[in-house]
């Protein structure tokens, strides 16, 4: 029977050997008779290592250290089996008790320096993971100042600093780990997205490229190119980065939340909501997946279903800004102004700070009437975020209703940076209102038709500019523009002539200074048919009593449906005696008619109007022979005021600012008369005040 001290001494023979599984069974031997045999803990350690049985050698080292604390091998190796399994603290530990057995070790040493950069690393990745991004900056800059070429340590660094929006340091270090580490295809991802936070769409495309040649299976490679792409406003090529990103890994929540972001850009409404719902699958209490579901539905006036998204995010993140703030926004659509007001004022209690909630309580206000409160929210939205576009527009509609044109117009401008209204790219310089000496001026509609017919008026102040003027409209303004007398019209999406400089059609009052004192309100501006107007002249001819023209919604999908009226609200003013009411609703609407035929009757000409003649020529050309038009705030409003014809407008308590706040009248119209809401959605009343001023005039 061999002894102790013979089974490991043939256990160290095998170890040199390199039969390690009968090293393994010396070992066994030995601690089967001696179970507390330091040396055989740790020959059996050593063995299990190089078998790769790190688990068991760790094991096995750990009882020889705790058999024998002053092995200083023991614990080097210990330590680095540790290591090799990512123990990184308890690796440390095991080498500084191996240096204090074994003071003055180089290799030792070095060992520790290395594994205390790991350390900190390590650490910086967990600070990051917990949301600690300063002590996790702090950390790996340590691990830097001890191994400046660490290249892991420079990527989690960038990544840190991309987090707080510290694009050109990421940069840096993104950089510099490439320089270490040319082949990373994840430093080349980072590199990208950070590249594409500055601008640098070009130079970030080819990093994410490069990324998927190194990485061509690499999904979240793919939604980075996803990310650069739908900067850049490369929306197709995002949608298709971020579909085969879904395709390598179907579960990634970011893949989807991007691609529905992408295509809720492209108006693709109920792709990108069955994005979002697929969102909500893979992690029911996404705050965020709950709130862009929500601005979803209210771009598709799904309402109530909007409300619910948005107040389940707010169950699941009571303290969530931007779910306050959307629910504001579905609030206000509803018109649920008292509740959008406490909405908006606890988002402000969670993040005084936060510029886009002061924006949307001054909606709010501006929705109530409290214009000068309104103006006042706005401000300090924009002292916290000067380039709200959304806060200088809509402080440009309240500053225009309370009829500071000066600033208004300025403040207008901002239309252009706002996502629904998008200038056409020009080549040529816009121009600044200087006389054009010669040059070629393009103007361009650029809203609705009413917009169009009410601005069209500056024309003929641009005839004394000296120069030639193009005016490109919507083509169903054609006909009626031309029998008005304007020249040099272009439908839109025709070709266009040649042109030297070019403006906006509703950026005219800026560049001529508009104020109230200096509209040019000169009426007629628009002309009717003279041959329809005869026509209609005839076919009234034998019709009794005042005709009154009317026309009560405009269409099915108006952006400001709190405009429309319902037929019924006409039924005063059908009764009065010697009244008869015409019909100038075209297409949905219509309807209503047959509805309210045993209450009181409309003459309706049908498919007489405007069909064989082109639009608004037939209108135009009745509007003439009729004693008044009464109609809601739409084209027909624009129409009548431009004929210079009696016309009575019915607005909404919170009507658009180009009729200003309180007036009765308006300065763009001579012969209009406003009747205005002082209760939201009270139609009543107003047609009773116009019951009784007709009432007075009959």
């Amino acid at each position: 029977m061999p002894t102790i001290a013979e089974l490991l001494a043939q256990a160290e023979a095998s170890h040199q050997a390199g039969r390690l599984a009968a090293a393994v069974q010396f070992c066994e031997q030995v601690l089967q008779a001696d179970f507390a045999n330091a040396q055989a803990h740790y020959l059996l350690g050593i063995a299990y290592y190089r078998m790769g049985r790190a688990k068991e050698a760790i094991a096995s080292l750990a009882q020889a250290v705790r058999l024998k604390p002053d092995d200083a091998e023991a614990h080097q190796h210990l330590g680095a089996v540790l290591a090799q399994q990512g123990q990184v603290d308890e690796a440390i530990a095991s080498f500084e008790q191996s240096l204090l057995l074994r003071p003055g070790s180089a290799e030792i040493t070095e060992n520790l320096r290395y594994l205390r950069v790991v350390a900190d690393n390590n650490r910086g990745n967990a600070l990051a993971a917990q949301g600690k991004l300063d002590e996790a900056a702090a950390c790996y800059r340590r691990a830097l100042a001890q191994k400046p070429d660490y290249t892991e340590a420079h990527n989690n660094l960038g990544t840190v600093l991309a987090e707080q929006s510290n694009w050109g340091e990421a940069i840096s270090c993104y950089r510099r780990a490439l320089e270490l580490k040319p082949e990373m295809g994840e430093v080349y991802m980072n590199l990208g997205v950070a590249l594409s936070n500055q601008g640098a769409f070009d130079e970030a495309a080819v990093c994410c490229e490069r990324a998927l040649e190194l990485r061509p299976d690499d999904a979240a490679a793919h939604s980075s190119l996803g990310v650069v792409m739908a900067k850049q406003e490369r929306f197709d090529e995002a949608v298709a980065s971020y579909r085969r990103a879904i395709e390598l890994n179907p579960d990634s929540v970011e893949a989807h939340n991007d691609l529905a972001s992408a295509l809720k850009e492209q108006n693709r409404l109920d792709e990108a909501a069955a994005c979002y719902r697929r969102v909500l699958e893979l992690r029911a209490d996404s705050v965020e997946a709950h709130n862009n579901l929500g601005a979803v539905l209210v771009k598709q006036e799904k309402l109530d279903q909007a409300e619910a998204c948005c107040r389940r995010a707010l169950e699941l993140n009571p303290d969530s800004v931007e779910a306050h703030n959307n629910l504001v926004f579905v609030l206000v659509k509803q018109e649920k102004l008292d509740q959008a007001e406490a909405c908006c004022r606890r988002a402000l209690e969670l993040k005084p700070n936060y510029a886009e909630a002061h924006n949307k309580l001054g909606t709010v206000l501006a929705e109530r009437g409290s214009l000068a409160e309104a103006a006042a929210c706005y401000r300090q939205a924009l002292e916290l975020k000067p380039d709200l576009a959304g806060a200088h527009y809509n402080n440009s509609v309240t500053l225009l209703m309370m009829g500071r044109f000066a600033e208004g117009w300025l403040e207008y401008e901002w239309r252009w940076k706002l996502p629904a209204l998008c200038r056409p790219p020009r080549s040529q310089p816009a121009w600044d209102g200087s006389p054009l000496a010669g040059r070629t001026l393009l103007i361009y509609a650029e809203q609705g038709l009413g917009d169009t017919l009410q601005f069209i008026r500056y024309m003929p102040l641009l005839e004394s500019q000296g120069g030639k003027v193009i005016v490109e409209v919507q083509p169903a303004l054609i006909a009626l523009l031309s029998q008005s007398g304007f020249s040099g019209l272009v439908p839109r999406g025709a070709p266009l002539p040649s042109y030297d400089t070019h403006a906006a059609l509703l950026t005219l009052p800026g560049l001529f200074k508009t104020t109230l004192a200096s509209i040019p309100g000169g009426v007629p501006y628009l002309s009717a048919n003279a041959a329809l107007m005869e026509h209609w002249r005839r076919e009234l001819n034998d019709v009794p009593g005042i005709k009154i023209g009317i026309q009560w919604q405009g269409s099915q999908n108006s952006p400001r449906p709190c405009r429309a009226i319902p037929l019924s609200a006409f039924e005063r003013i059908a009764k009065l005696a010697g009244v008869r009411l015409v019909n100038l609703q075209k297409g949905f609407g219509c309807e209503q008619i047959a509805l309210m035929a045993d209450r009181f009757s409309v003459l309706d000409f049908g498919p007489q109007l405007d069909e064989a003649n082109g639009p608004f020529m037939d209108t135009a050309a009745l509007m003439t022979q009729l004693d008044l038009v009464i109609t809601s705030d739409t084209a027909t409003a624009h129409l009548a005021g431009g004929l210079g014809v009696p016309v009575w407008v019915a607005l909404p308590y919170s009507a658009c600012w180009r009729w200003l706040q309180t007036r009765t009248d308006s300065p763009w119209y001579p012969t209009m008369r406003l009747f205005r809401q002082q209760v939201r959605g009270d139609w009543e009343t107003v047609f009773h005040n116009m019951q009784e001023v007709l009432a007075t005039m009959l």
